[in-house]
């Protein structure tokens, strides 16, 4: 089990969450598109491929007008979620009248993304918006036609592999666990047995997409777990609720769009405009970027900013960094890996010029401090991973912390200075040799990884600390699996995977 993990964690570092979600719904819709062609779907194929098109040509065009009148760059990949999204929501048209009204939902869609926004940050599901306009005035109902027997084992292989990559596979399954049984419960109402509705609500409902692929949604979900938690439960007890008027009936995007007013108000209730201040070379391979300008966020947290580009690359123009800042500090600061082989956001990063203004939208985060000081901690980094353990050192002193940080080499150590200061116990676990002018009390030991015998040796009273461990997916797989062995008191993961 463990080497499919490692393995999956692996291929999933290669993409971003937003192209892992565009594959996703792609391979869905050519799923479908196969079907309808051998039968085994009622939809003409093409009208499938009609309302793609139509809905990707429509969101992605009127992004582009709106971003041009509201003077922002549109992030062009989202556009292209966006229609995705409704390309499952919306019936395939059959006649031209339904295309056109296809085209107005896309544009419902784009248009709430800038309108339906605070300070730069839209606060409502796009799909779930034009879908909720779209029912109230009339023109067109969202009728889930995903939400089919045969599509349902495809929808819920790329909604469990959205849910693991963004690290929200326990709100998800806590949403669809709930959603599905009340709904089981709602059919037995109606003469059908709890065994047959649970059967159907699973294949004919459309639980399982909405939890993966909707619900999910970074920008659109409250910043710590237990709210994300909340979120899911509510959600899904509100979807199943008999609210019918002669306005307003109750339905899967107004469920959605409770939550994620519900959701707005617990997070940051408006984008941040950073200023570019200077770039300080930590390794011969990272980068401290300071950026100008205050957040409200809890040392450790991450922090999702955009960089607009010309010529994006396939990982896009946004990306998740953890903030290495103590909170209240005038100045924001974020450790980065800039390999030789980079990408165009990273190019245009190491470009930027003093002064220049990127538009953050999102902090989150629950790799965060127990609030008891007297807690022992442990902490375990790999390489750029030391980064949120670095805003832990800047932000809270005299605490019970050890240091076990792993290095491909010694030059690779980053923030010796925030270190050295500390006045924690560090242990430096590399295989490329001594690391010239330790400061006195760190213990440097040669070895490839960070092991269990290693651990073991060196942490006599794991079982005691709560041990938090940043870095690549394959590390944190297995220092995880390590400290689980030892009985370490309680295990926290930040991962690094490929955002």
């Amino acid at each position: 089990m463990k080497y499919l993990v490692d393995w999956l964690d692996a291929q999933l570092s290669l993409v971003t969450m937003y192209r892992l979600v565009t594959l996703s719904l792609i391979t869905l819709l050519t799923v479908a598109c196969v079907l309808s062609l051998t039968g085994q779907l009622a939809f003409p194929f093409v009208s499938i491929v009609s309302s793609v098109a139509i809905l990707l040509a429509a969101t992605y065009g009127s992004s582009r007008l709106f971003g041009w009148l509201f003077g922002v760059r549109p992030h062009g990949e989202s556009s292209i979620i966006t229609a995705l999204i409704l390309a499952c929501l919306f019936f395939p048209p059959v006649t031209v009248l339904a295309g056109v009204k296809l085209v107005l939902v896309a544009l419902f869609a784009t248009a709430s993304k800038y309108i339906i926004a605070v300070r730069g940050r839209h606060i409502l599901n796009p799909a779930a918006t034009a879908a909720l306009i779209a029912g109230t005035i009339g023109l067109v109902g969202a009728g889930w036609w995903i939400a089919t027997p045969n599509l349902m084992p495809i929808t819920l292989i790329i909604s469990l592999l959205i849910l693991y990559k963004t690290r929200h596979m326990q709100i998800g399954l806590l949403f669809m666990s709930i959603a599905i049984v009340l709904v089981a419960f709602q059919s037995m109402q109606f003469g059908s047995t709890f065994e047959l509705g649970l059967w159907t609500a699973i294949v004919s409902y459309p639980i399982i997409f909405f939890g993966g692929v909707m619900l999910s949604e970074p920008l659109t979900m409250p910043p710590r777990r237990w709210q994300q938690l909340t979120i899911a439960a509510g959600v899904a007890v509100v979807m199943v609720l008999p609210l019918r008027t002669p306005f307003i009936s109750m339905s899967p995007e107004l469920a959605l769009i409770i939550g994620n007013l519900v959701a707005w108000w617990w997070g940051a209730k408006r984008g941040m405009h950073l200023k570019f201040v200077q770039r300080i070379q930590l390794t011969p391979s990272s980068y401290e970027f300071v950026f100008e300008g205050k957040a409200p966020f809890t040392a450790g947290q991450y922090m999702e900013f955009t960089l607009p580009h010309h010529g994006a690359d396939s990982r896009g123009m946004r990306r998740m960094f953890t903030i290495a800042t103590s909170p209240g500090d005038k100045n924001v600061r974020f450790g980065i890996k800039i390999p030789e082989k980079s990408s165009t956001f990273k190019h245009s990063l190491m470009s930027l010029k003093a002064g220049t203004i990127v538009h953050a939208t999102r902090i989150a985060g629950d790799f965060v401090l127990p609030a008891d000081i007297k807690q022992p901690l442990l902490f375990v980094a790999g390489g750029i991973g030391i980064t949120p353990l670095i805003s832990f050192l800047r932000a809270y002193k005299n605490r019970d912390i050890t240091l076990v940080y792993a290095v491909s080499k010694p030059e690779e150590i980053a923030y010796r200075d925030v270190l050295a200061v500390s006045g924690i116990k560090v242990i430096i676990v590399t295989s490329g040799g001594k690391v010239p002018h330790a400061p006195g009390g760190w213990k440097v030991i040669n070895a490839p990884f960070v092991s269990a015998e290693i651990l073991q040796r060196e942490i006599k009273d794991i079982d005691k600390r709560t041990v938090y461990i940043s870095g690549p997916p394959l590390m944190v797989n297995s220092v995880k699996r390590a400290a689980k062995s030892l009985n370490a008191a309680h295990i926290k993961t930040d991962h690094f995977a490929g955002y």
